[in-house]
């Protein structure tokens, strides 16, 4: 039985969570991950450490209370050619996968949202396929200049 429990501003002073939440996403994103900084970067939006639009985190945990997946939903602010909701990370530990908690967690991410939800995934990624049957699409090809 997998009990999912939502994160908000309210959470916001819970280092020690915050530090579990990243490193947890770290680790399990394997491949398809980040820095750790552009992980921290997220939690710290979601939990409205600075002055953002705010989001939330939701993380199920296993019956023994086991951290077994991590989703963090960012608030853009704004509507139409923008969606309103970005899913910037989703992870699920290597012991839990393939046994429908990613799916869990997506759908508690849809009924606790209102709007559109975007989402970055890397063509190789086999979560693709779990987006896909949620409903989510390839709408636009994206483009970065970094400097």
């Amino acid at each position: 039985m997998i009990k999912i429990i939502k994160y908000s501003e309210d959470a916001k002073n819970n280092e020690k969570l915050k530090t579990e939440i990243i490193n947890f996403l770290y680790k399990n994103l394997e491949n398809f991950g980040d820095p750790i900084e552009y992980i921290e970067n997220a939690v710290n939006y979601a939990l409205k450490y600075s002055n953002s639009h705010g989001g939330f985190i939701a993380v199920a945990y296993s019956s023994e209370d086991i951290m077994a997946s991590v989703a963090v939903v960012l608030y853009t602010g704004l509507k139409g050619v923008f969606p309103e909701n970005l899913l910037a990370y989703l992870a699920v530990d290597k012991k839990f996968r393939v046994k429908g908690i990613g799916s869990e967690l997506i759908q508690y991410m849809l009924n606790n949202t209102t709007g559109s939800i975007s989402l970055q995934v890397d063509p190789k990624n086999p979560a693709k396929k779990l987006y896909k049957k949620f409903g989510f699409d390839v709408k636009y090809l994206e483009m970065r200049l970094y400097r």
